[in-house]
């Protein structure tokens, strides 16, 4: 889902719309089967960083909730980070396959690295309290409480100028 302002729409009124299409996307990836765990969490990720582009973009005109914002979603993302990266780790090892060496693939050091890999990820993939079902659900979570909180947020400017400060700042 991209982030787009509709014609005529204030952009005041178009953070919280935005905000609330980016919550759902992220929420959205976690419950669907479809994707499978890892793209789940890389897109539910992505939502979260969308989601923080778009508060620093409104920075000067949230004032404190900006701060609430950011950390909320950074905090989100940070559930989520360390399945990311094992999950990357793996498909990685796995793509460099295809170009390495095979007899280099057999020696007894790269074999232990891979079955290491292979463990750590099913060691965190099947702890109750480590695993993605229970991180996906805490993530999940949170979004549901983050978007509870949407109505205490406010945009103080209006138009442009509620944008204009962080967009000469970025650009």
């Amino acid at each position: 889902m991209s982030l787009k302002i509709k014609k005529k729409e204030k952009l005041e009124t178009a953070f919280p719309r935005i905000l609330r299409e980016q919550v759902d996307e992220a929420l959205s990836c976690l419950k669907n089967g479809e994707l499978g765990k890892n793209e789940a969490i890389h897109e539910c990720r992505k939502c979260m960083k969308k989601i923080r582009g778009l508060a620093r973009l409104y920075r000067g005109s949230l004032g404190k909730d900006y701060r609430r914002i950011n950390t909320t979603f950074r905090d989100t993302a940070r559930i989520l980070s360390d399945l990311r990266d094992r999950g990357v780790l793996l498909e990685t090892f796995h793509a460099l396959n295809d170009f390495v060496d095979r007899d280099l693939l057999k020696s007894p050091d790269i074999r232990a690295f891979q079955q290491h890999l292979h463990e750590e990820f099913e060691r965190v993939e099947n702890d109750p309290d480590l695993g993605a079902g229970k991180k996906m659900k805490d993530a999940a979570d949170r979004l549901r409480k983050a978007r509870k909180d949407f109505k205490d947020y406010t945009v103080s400017s209006e138009g442009f100028d509620s944008i204009q400060d962080e967009l000469e700042k970025t650009y």
